[in-house]
């Protein structure tokens, strides 16, 4: 699935006439982040887009660095340009180029809540009736659309966020909502965490789904924005359908097509079979989404809660709220919400909580907790609520340097499981686990130790061989199954028995034999 060639979203008012839509540029990173949205949300193939900035006094603005908007503007065939002129006022040379190259839309951006009443006024004065100004915000949010009425002088009225998904098969109301779940009744909760709520709801003709409302915050608009740009071009059985969303002043929703309880709620009552299921589909969701969707799609947010399980345990992953699209060149930024320690940090990768770094290997390390989740039948999150308790990963870390796998197995299991499967689930979750993300494996690897026995067969024959060789050079202790390295490094001691097969090793982030 090539992810950026599809158009995801688009205003309700749009034409399928093919336009010249000119884009006013500050220099600032508003202007940027707002023209990205547009590209990706408004703009259709056979559309020329025109770029304007009006030059000011000691300019710093850069026409040649829009290299992520052409490379949009390529893959749906737009005409894209960005041009720098001089004029008496920002708003006197967009104006003068609407009528120079006819064009049917001015966008300007807007970093407030509302546009300024009187740069829209003067706008419209100036546009012809058959342009109309759009003032959108960096989250692709319309604040305000309406035709031009050259020197007519009319007002205007600021409206509230509008927008249309496409391939989206229903747009709720707060009250369709309302209706489907009984009022929002504490009974039709299926969970709940701090930035949202989920609740099974009724739409009518036997049709059940769950609703997932968020808290309305400043960043909630755009969450809700992201995450159903992202679900709408999705399609894989481990991965929650979109049947829609709510999208109002006072609601932010996305229904999805009906689930029961998650991972977290149910994990206890799994038997073996039922664990190794959860695991396979999320493995296939994961792997899916970073190797098949292209750019790659990170989750950030993989955890026994966001894993969605019905009746037959074929598990899918939700919640798409934190996901992003990576560019393979894309700068790491700060995540603008701050990490909810309690509910977060025994799922995030040490790089990421760090550093703030994002890639593939993120979701990797996370999917590996809740594979310990899995084994263990523990709750990841209950150890870091107690004081002077050791992390469930730190405590699996610590049994598996001294060759102590056993002791991490579920109780509850009652010895009913295979050993082999058990096997190489742990040997899994050991290497998503490494603490340095360039030698956890990838999600096709994971998925390949997990699901082929053969590939399983053969790690296990070249980590005897590789045991065996350096025995032979009177290193016996060191590689030792069980026995602990004079480093004492925790990635060393989870790792040094693991050897995966020569050619099926990932370049630059594959797991590898050396220390």
């Amino acid at each position: 699935m090539m992810f950026g060639n599809f158009r995801l979203l688009q205003i309700s008012s749009r034409t399928k006439k093919k336009r010249v839509v000119i884009v006013g540029l500050k220099k600032d990173n508003y202007s940027r982040e707002m023209l990205l949205r547009l590209l990706t949300l408004v703009i259709a193939p056979g559309d020329t887009v025109l770029a304007v900035h009006s030059e000011e006094p000691s300019d710093t603005f850069d026409p040649n660095s829009f290299h992520i908007h052409e490379d949009i503007c390529k893959s749906k065939q737009v005409d894209f340009q960005v041009k720098v002129c001089t004029g008496d006022s920002f708003v006197t040379v967009l104006i003068h180029q609407v009528r120079l190259h006819h064009a049917t839309m001015l966008v300007i951006g807007c970093s407030r809540p509302s546009p300024k009443e009187s740069v829209v006024t003067s706008c419209l004065k100036g546009l012809p009736p058959t342009c109309s100004l759009l003032v959108i915000d960096t989250g692709g949010r319309v604040l305000l659309e309406k035709k031009g009425s050259s020197q007519q002088g009319s007002t205007c009225q600021i409206k509230a966020p509008s927008l249309e998904i496409k391939g989206a098969s229903r747009r709720f109301t707060p009250q369709d909502l309302e209706s489907a779940t009984k009022k929002f009744s504490p009974q039709m909760v299926i969970s709940e965490c701090r930035y949202n709520k989920v609740y099974k709801a009724n739409l009518g003709s036997g049709q059940t789904a769950a609703v997932k409302v968020l808290q309305i915050t400043e960043w909630s608009g755009e969450d809700l924005l992201q995450e159903i740009e992202i679900l709408s071009g999705l399609n894989h059985e481990n991965i929650v359908k979109l049947i829609g969303y709510c999208y109002s002043l006072d609601m932010h929703a996305v229904v999805y097509n009906q689930l029961h309880k998650n991972l977290k709620q149910k994990l206890t009552q799994l038997g073996w079979s039922e664990r190794i299921r959860v695991a396979v589909g999320i493995a296939k969701a994961l792997e899916y989404l970073h190797h098949s969707c292209s750019p790659p799609i990170i989750h950030r947010d993989v955890r026994s809660s966001n894993i969605l399980l019905p009746c037959h345990c074929e598990a899918q992953l939700s919640n798409f709220e934190a996901a992003i699209v990576h560019h393979q060149h894309q700068t790491p930024t700060k995540s603008r919400k701050t990490v909810h320690v309690v509910e977060s940090s025994a799922y995030l990768a040490p790089e990421y909580l760090m550093f703030g770094k994002v890639d593939e290997k993120i979701d990797v390390y996370s999917y590996g907790v809740v594979l310990l989740e899995l084994i263990t039948g523990k709750d990841a999150t209950q150890d870091i609520l107690a004081v002077n308790q050791e992390s469930l990963v730190l405590q699996a870390r610590s049994l598996l340097s001294r060759g102590l796998w056993e002791n991490l197995i579920d109780p509850h299991l009652n010895e009913d499981y295979g050993k082999e499967e058990m096997q190489r689930m742990i040997m899994a979750a050991r290497l998503c686990l490494m603490h340095s993300s360039s030698r956890r494996p990838t999600m096709k690897t994971i998925l390949q130790l997990l699901e082929d026995r053969e590939y399983w067969i053969k790690i296990q024959k070249e980590r005897q061989e590789f045991i065996n060789e350096i025995n032979s050079k009177g290193e016996p202790e060191s590689y030792t199954e069980g026995s602990a390295s004079s480093d004492n490094s925790i990635e060393e001691n989870i790792y040094k028995p693991i050897s995966l097969p020569k050619g099926q090793m990932e370049r630059n982030h594959g797991p590898t034999l050396e220390n």
